[in-house]
């Protein structure tokens, strides 16, 4: 159990950092799999359901808000490995990182 408090005390200082500094919108999901990974590799059935829960509330709905081909297969495998995680995965919408700077369907090219 120290591993995870120690790891969950880490990613507190990571979410300091991220108020503190701008951080790239398509970057913002990776910061949270740290904290995800904690709760899903704990054996703990609380951590497993929060660590369900931030999937949903957090990667999940930041994925529908910049549809990157990479974060569809995480969800995907999380998806696979975990049942009865019940998710909803809109297909990705592009693969390269420039690509997050050009007009894609969601968003008004003028």
């Amino acid at each position: 159990m120290g591993d995870r408090d120690r790891a969950i005390k880490e990613y507190e200082e990571l979410e300091k950092l991220q108020k503190l500094f701008p951080f790239p919108e398509y970057g913002i999901p990776c910061l949270n799999r740290p904290k995800i990974h904690v709760f899903l590799e704990s054996g703990n059935l609380q951590d497993r359901q929060a660590g369900f829960e931030l999937i949903v509330s957090k990667y999940l709905s930041l994925y529908r808000q910049d549809r990157h081909c990479y974060y569809r297969d995480v969800l995907r495998k999380w998806k696979k490995r975990f049942p009865e995680l019940d998710l909803d995965i809109p297909e990705s919408e592009y693969g390269a990182v420039i690509l997050t700077y050009l007009p894609r369907n969601n968003v008004d090219a003028g």
